[in-house]
């Protein structure tokens, strides 16, 4: 959460866009814990697949703007870090 934020006042970027990555990446562990802690009690081997369908629709609602902030910062990444004219076997 600090590397993000960290990162957000390093570029200039406004803090309402940089709390809703810090909301999202929240939520995603969020719900990676709740699974893990399941597995656990059941004694099955952890993992991070989450299937949506096993969520009820809040949080498959909240997962999805999660993915959605987390698809922006993506594409802000994209933006702000590809070289223009740098492709392979150029």
């Amino acid at each position: 959460l600090e590397r993000l934020s960290a990162a957000g006042r390093a570029r200039g970027i406004p803090a309402t866009e940089v709390e809703a990555w810090r909301e999202a990446f929240r939520l995603v562990q969020l719900l990676r814990l709740k699974l893990n802690a399941a597995q656990r009690s059941r004694g099955e081997p952890l993992h991070n697949h989450l299937d949506p369908a096993t969520l009820n629709e809040l949080e498959r609602g909240m997962l999805k703007q999660a993915l959605r902030q987390a698809r922006k910062l993506q594409n802000r990444l994209t933006r702000d870090f590809t070289l223009t004219g740098a492709g392979f076997g150029a």
